[in-house]
């Protein structure tokens, strides 16, 4: 098999099992505090589902104009927690790579990279539709 073909399952493999941490995270770090850590919860339970509830306050367009700006500054994840996220998807890719001896670096890191990047396009799409 090619060093290509390694690296295009790896991405495909990684692109669910991205999709999976995301849930855990979501549900475990960002609607609970978790070991204490309560910076996710804060942001993402308490700040972010205030502004944007399951009624009108949905979308942006609902919200008051002198607010629109601010409440923006909340949809999107906090980048520190995409750093993160894309540093741990690195140590998992070279772990597997250390391994295996497999050439998924690449596939795995384009994997979640991707991903990330989706899911903020996506949760942004959502909020502020066009």
């Amino acid at each position: 098999m090619t060093n290509v073909a390694v690296e295009g399952m790896a991405f495909m493999v990684f692109f669910c099992v991205t999709s999976f941490e995301e849930w855990l995270m979501h549900r475990y770090l960002m609607h609970h505090i978790f070991l204490g850590w309560k910076a996710p919860f804060r942001s993402h339970t308490l700040i972010h589902h205030h502004i944007f509830g399951a009624d009108e306050s949905y979308y942006i367009d609902n919200h008051a104009e002198g607010e629109k700006a601010e409440h923006k500054r909340h949809i999107r994840f906090a980048f520190k927690y995409g750093v993160i996220c894309l540093s741990a998807a690195a140590l998992i890719a070279l772990a597997l790579k250390s391994l295996t001896g497999l050439p998924v670096f690449w596939g795995i890191l384009a994997a979640s990279g991707l991903y990330y990047f989706l899911y903020e396009y996506g949760h942004w799409c959502m909020h502020v539709p066009q």
